[in-house]
């Protein structure tokens, strides 16, 4: 998991430890950590940056993301595995169409 800056600052330590498939990275962390939005630029460079440092060591790079339209963009970048939303997040867009619908 690469939730930090300090994670991310030893990114090619983290991939050359022996028997890793790859890592995961959390955007809301990284973010937290630098006090910006997840969708911010310096967010997306750090993603960016640990993209190109994993496909360089030849190992998978997952990411999570919150919203379907993140999660294609970060499939157009080249991430190996996309997580999207977590399950409250899913039941609650869920239940909003579903209203929606029967409003209508």
């Amino acid at each position: 998991m690469i939730e930090t800056r300090a994670a991310l600052d030893a990114v090619d330590a983290i991939l050359a430890t022996p028997g890793l498939d790859g890592i995961f990275l959390g955007p809301s962390d990284l973010s937290d950590g630098a006090s910006v939005d997840p969708t911010s630029q310096a967010v997306d460079d750090a993603l960016a940056h640990a993209l190109v440092r994993g496909r360089a060591a030849q190992k998978l790079v997952g990411v999570y993301a919150t919203t379907g339209a993140r999660a294609a963009t970060f499939l157009k970048q080249g991430f190996s595995l996309v997580a999207v939303a977590g399950g409250t997040a899913c039941l609650r867009l869920g239940a909003q169409e579903t209203i929606k619908a029967a409003r209508r």
